[in-house]
């Protein structure tokens, strides 16, 4: 049963990200959709953030008191987009938290009609098999009581769907 509602959430979520009305430049909701991937051959965690660009770009430019052009690419956007996620993105692995391990790959602005979204990549280093997890996901709650942060977490034999929003900022979990 918990799998069925599992699996129901994983569909919901990448139906609502990937509907065209729900990604209208004006939207009534508030959502990012994240995966974390545990690569046991790498020893290291993928971890993608999906959220939409207008939104990202409004928190990034209050916070930095200037405008910000995230269809550009520059070292200016690397560094406040790292420095934003770093800050309301944070992973214990066997309840050590180790920032410096989680490194940012890049940013991808996609901009496909209706569907303007910033699609952020980064890895972590787990120097042992995690078996304790403890993840905070405050993303643009900051910004919206109503922001729902949808993520999908993978690790040897454990799935999980995770949903974090202002009430529910943190999860704690054991992986089989």
């Amino acid at each position: 049963m918990k799998k069925i509602i599992q699996t129901s959430f994983i569909v919901f979520a990448i139906n609502l990200i990937l509907t065209p009305s729900a990604l209208a430049t004006k939207h009534p909701i508030h959502v990012s959709f994240g995966s974390m991937e545990y690569s046991e051959e790498d020893g290291k965690f993928n971890i993608s953030i999906r959220l939409f660009a207008d939104d990202f770009a409004n928190i990034l430019e209050r916070i930095n008191k200037q405008k910000i052009n995230l269809t550009a690419q520059s070292k200016y956007n690397d560094n406040i987009i790292n420095q934003y996620i770093k800050q309301h993105f944070k992973v214990k692995i066997n309840n050590t938290y180790k920032p410096k391990l989680m490194s940012f790959e890049s940013y991808k602005y996609i901009d496909n009609g209706n569907e303007k979204v910033i699609q952020i990549y980064y890895s972590l280093k787990s120097r042992k098999t995690p078996t304790q997890i403890h993840i905070t996901n405050s993303i643009m709650t900051d910004l919206f009581r109503d922001q729902k942060n949808l993520l999908i977490f993978s690790c040897k034999n454990t799935e999980k769907a995770l949903s974090f929003e202002s009430s529910n900022l943190e999860e704690n979990f054991t992986i089989n």
